[in-house]
């Protein structure tokens, strides 16, 4: 087994021993059901498999635990399948992950600190990032306005960056948006939702610009997804710089 994927692995392995311990005991409705109050939850994995318009193809893997009331782990892992040279379709040979850490040291003040921990195929490119992050709808003001319209929102402002980044070695700072807006909850009873990113990166002439995606889910049946993704890379040549993924999604909820 590769080096590169020890880490996230032992990641997964401690979700998985967390997730045990808190699930002991009877429950009113199964845990993967969206009838689930969002706040009896305390975590979820969801595995999506997508066909990218380009000739890509990415299987992601995310994962949450909410440890305690002021300590949440997040991360993904990315899978990827494809090529810029359009003779080559790579096997799923490459990985992207990021491990989130998030600590809430005062309750009642909207601002976090965040630990990222970045993992990439190959060799000399992992880093880690610490920022100061912002949950705008627990924002006074701003958060009813996001609680009318269904919408958690937030911002990693990435101040600093250990390690190196070939070939975007000018990192100098990043901010880090991710957003989710439930559709008409009521009346689509849950099955509808917008979800998405977008890293917004400062740096020199080579590491200034954009990467983001924004996705559409529609539930089909108990947790089951269909998905459709719109991805923007800036740093990609032209032709490939936009592109749409279709896939499906499978959630598990953890209370």
């Amino acid at each position: 087994m590769q080096k590169k994927f020890v880490l996230p692995l032992l990641f997964f392995a401690l979700l998985l021993k967390t997730i045990s311990s808190y699930a002991q005991g009877p429950e009113e409705v199964p845990a993967d059901s969206a009838r689930t109050p969002e706040e009896h939850r305390f975590g979820f994995i969801d595995a999506n498999g997508y066909y990218d318009t380009r000739d890509w193809s990415t299987f992601t893997l995310n994962y949450l635990a909410i440890l305690n009331k002021r300590l949440v782990y997040f991360a993904f892992i990315n899978y990827q399948q494809g090529s810029l040279d359009p003779t080559k379709i790579d096997d799923f040979d490459s990985y992207y992950s990021e491990h989130n850490l998030t600590y809430t040291p005062f309750m009642k003040i909207p601002i976090d600190i965040n630990v990222q921990f970045v993992s990439i195929a190959g060799a000399g490119n992992d880093k880690i990032r610490f920022a100061p992050s912002w949950r705008v709808h627990n924002t006074p003001i701003l958060d009813k306005l996001c609680k009318a319209v269904n919408l958690t929102y937030g911002i990693n402002f990435h101040v600093i960056q250990l390690g190196y980044d070939p070939p975007l070695d000018d990192f100098t700072w990043q901010m880090e948006h991710f957003y989710k807006f439930n559709i008409l909850p009521t009346l689509t009873h849950n099955r509808l939702y917008l979800s998405g990113f977008a890293d917004h990166t400062m740096g020199g002439p080579i590491a200034k610009g954009l990467v983001m995606e924004h996705q559409v889910g529609v539930r089909l049946v108990d947790q089951f997804y269909a998905v459709c993704e719109y991805r923007h890379f800036s740093y990609f040549p032209d032709k490939y710089k936009d592109g749409f993924g279709l896939g499906v999604e499978y959630l598990i909820l953890f209370k």
